[in-house]
């Protein structure tokens, strides 16, 4: 009937800290925009701008609209029926699996849509037998181990525990950029008088908001964190008693501390004596305080080891489980909410290739070889580091599949293409790795065009694979399955069907009453288990493997006194704009990649503000434009990550595929350049 109108609660799935929780007004069966839910107790009525871009994405022309497939290798794509689409991958799996064995599948998915039915892929694919599957993160895995070594789980203070804190240090963290409803807590609290550090090697637009800004030479967090830790040991401003009751291997972490005193540290980090003892004094001194950790400074090859001794400063101090204090990374408050529907007992094999080296690990396959690439939820060619070697692995499978909304680098691979639905066209739960706040979120418009959900076309695929009895349900029965845990706590999946909820087993302040998840049941500063799995027990500091700091004067010059090759950090953060390769053209603007570096850089080299350049690295080049700018450091460069091979706006064609030392996650940063002229 025309002239009707609704409005649906739904919430956004993209991989940030947030989580958006989103009102869509429909009109006539369109929706006609989209906005915050200013009932959420976090997101509080706003919305980021990739959330607000779900509706423009919802009916761009650039969406795929219906199946495609290659006739041939080089031919053009060809619109097909779904039955058509489907009764060739179905047949093409089953052919590598009868020759090869299911190994012979490689599944790539990452979290670019988030959702709990999206996790059902995990199921088809036990129940397909096992596939070779990616291991790690190109995201937070070195911080996540890092973490799990030290407090036995990931969790995190509540968000809005921050305003109780008198000191706040932002160590490598965006919020302006990437946490944008972060920054009412943090406003509230330094209206109630609490301090603001930030300590980033990039002035970023979250410098604004700190009273303080100290940047350290790219690399060195774990040598910083190691020296304020030195100082808080030596001058006697250590909780003892938090140390005594709740922590183990303090004697064997204290000295390895006391290698490092500022003096030290400040020929590593780049940063003066005086201010590493200053910053350590008042983090002891001032109580309660909170570090909140970004995820830059573990996309080194040290990584993970730095935040282990970021961690450290927290139990050394006692501000750990205490309101208005804490070290946060990431909450994983969800783990074991919901119960594991993976059929993990159903796979007869199992292979793990490592994500962040993914293109080295295909080309290396033998036993067997990859033979099919199904890919979900991700972007491996503009995703991946070291872009080139993926792009020659991919080009070597023989049958490539992607289930994607546009023709992004890695689908232009494909042999078949299958266009998934919007968050705006399907029913899922929804959560983030932030806040304590869960998201029920219903269809508010019908599938545009042929377009179908994750799980509706693994459905379609298990019953032409011979197990579609294990996929015979409704989003709502899969969710009300999830929920049986939940139901338990009195929240029944019927009576939060479109609306957010709070998580009923999340507690505002973890670790509160001194039960850590470690195998001491303590903080440790020492892990065996570390040790166990082939790692140091401590959080010693160790130099990235491709890293300007060898190099005296901030890279500029080997200390023999040559010029260098690659004096400049290659830094690639996400921008506000963008989630990867998604919306990136709202970066570029259509003009291409920026790269920014400091006036001294420019100012030595002779380059000028706006003229085209090459970014060049051991692994290749890119054109970009200048942005010269005067509050960046001398040895870095900048460019945020995202863009696309064919746009020819894929940063990663730079980064190497190394893993950081903790977690199998991607060391993008540790990437040594040069801005040379075009």
């Amino acid at each position: 009937m025309a002239g009707q109108t609704k409005t649906v609660r739904t919430a956004c799935p993209l991989d940030c800290w947030d989580a958006c929780a989103l009102l869509v007004d429909v009109e006539d069966g369109r929706a006609v925009s989209v906005r915050g839910d200013p009932d959420h107790p976090v997101t509080r009525g706003f919305a980021c701008p990739k959330a607000q871009r779900q509706l423009e994405r919802l009916y761009s022309p650039e969406r795929l609209l219906h199946p495609l497939i290659r006739p041939a290798r080089g031919a053009d794509f060809k619109q097909v029926s779904w039955d058509a689409a489907l009764d060739l991958v179905a047949e093409r799996l089953s052919a590598v699996k009868e020759r090869y064995g299911s190994l012979g599948v490689l599944l790539n998915y990452d979290a670019g849509a988030g959702g709990l039915l999206k996790n059902l892929e995990h199921r088809f694919w036990n129940l397909f037998g096992g596939v070779t599957v990616p291991v790690g993160s190109l995201c937070w895995a070195g911080g996540i181990a890092a973490q799990k070594y030290d407090f036995g789980a990931v969790l995190g203070n509540d968000p809005a525990d921050a305003v109780h804190s008198k000191l706040i240090i932002l160590w490598g963290r965006n919020p302006v950029f990437t946490n944008t409803h972060f920054l009412p807590f943090l406003r509230q609290a330094k209206a109630r008088g609490a301090e603001v550090i930030l300590i980033d090697p990039v002035h970023t637009a979250t410098a604004a908001l700190a009273d303080r800004h100290i940047a350290p030479r790219p690399g060195t967090d774990g040598a910083l964190a190691l020296a304020m830790a030195s100082v808080i040991i030596a001058e006697g401003l250590a909780d003892r008693a938090f140390l005594a009751e709740r922590t183990f291997g303090f004697d064997e972490f204290a000295k390895l501390a006391a290698e490092y005193p500022p003096e030290r540290a400040a020929a590593i980090c780049d940063v003066p004596a005086a201010t590493i003892r200053d910053l350590a004094r008042r983090y002891a001194k001032t109580r309660p305080t909170a570090i909140h950790l970004g995820w830059g400074m573990q996309r080194y090859s040290n990584g993970g080891a730095a935040i282990r001794a970021i961690d450290a400063l927290g139990a050394l101090t006692g501000n750990i489980g205490r309101v208005g204090g804490g070290v946060i990374y990431a909450n994983q408050a969800t783990d074991g909410v919901f119960p594991d529907l993976r059929a993990a007992d159903r796979a007869v094999a199992h292979r793990g290739f490592m994500r962040a080296r993914m293109g080295a690990e295909i080309l290396a396959a033998d036993d067997p070889p990859v033979k099919a690439f199904f890919v979900t939820r991700s972007n491996p060619v503009a995703q991946s580091p070291n872009t080139s070697l993926v792009l020659k692995a991919l080009e070597a499978v023989d049958f490539k599949v992607v289930v994607d909304l546009t023709m992004t680098d890695t689908a232009a691979m494909a042999d078949v293409v299958l266009p998934c639905t919007t968050p705006f066209e399907e029913e899922d739960v929804v959560f983030c790795s932030w806040h304590n706040h869960i998201n029920y979120g219903v269809p508010a418009v019908e599938p545009v065009a042929e377009a179908r959900s994750d799980l509706a076309i693994y459905s379609a695929l298990a019953a032409r694979l011979g197990f579609g009895d294990e996929f015979r349900r409704t989003p709502s029965e899969w969710i009300e399955t999830y929920f049986s845990r939940l139901a338990e706590a009195g929240v029944k999946a019927a009576d939060v069907r479109g609306r957010s909820f709070r998580n009923p087993f999340a507690v505002d302040v973890p670790w509160a009453d001194g039960g850590f998840k470690t195998p001491s049941g303590r903080f440790e500063f020492y892990s065996e288990k570390a040790a166990a799995d082939g790692h140091d027990a401590l959080a010693r500091f160790h130099e990235p493997v491709e890293w300007v700091g060898r190099t005296s004067g901030g890279g500029r010059k080997a200390t023999d006194g040559r010029a260098i090759e690659f004096p400049l950090q290659l830094i690639t953060p996400r921008h506000r704009e963008t989630l990867h390769s998604q919306f990136y053209k709202r970066v570029t603007g259509g003009r291409g990649l920026a790269v920014e570096v400091s006036t001294g850089f420019a100012r030595a080299r002779g380059l000028k503000d706006g003229e085209a350049v090459r970014v060049v690295s051991p692994r290749g080049e890119v054109r970009a434009r200048l942005l010269v700018r005067d509050d960046l450091r001398d040895d870095v460069a900048l460019v945020y990550a995202g863009g696309s091979v064919r746009d020819r706006e894929a940063i990663n064609l730079l980064t190497p595929d190394r893993e950081t030392d903790l977690g199998h996650g991607a060391a993008y940063f540790d990437c040594t350049c040069d801005v040379r002229p075009a």
